[in-house]
């Protein structure tokens, strides 16, 4: 979607957005994880 492109060992964050499409070239893991905080 027009973020960049991310190679292994690298991270990206996304806050308060909508989802983001995720294309790889080759056979990939992506792991997403949300954190709350309540106060």
């Amino acid at each position: 979607e027009g973020v960049g492109t991310l190679h292994a060992g690298d991270a990206a964050r996304s806050t308060d957005e909508p989802g983001r499409r995720v294309t790889a070239r080759e056979a990939s893991e992506v792991l997403v994880w949300e954190m709350l905080t309540s106060l």
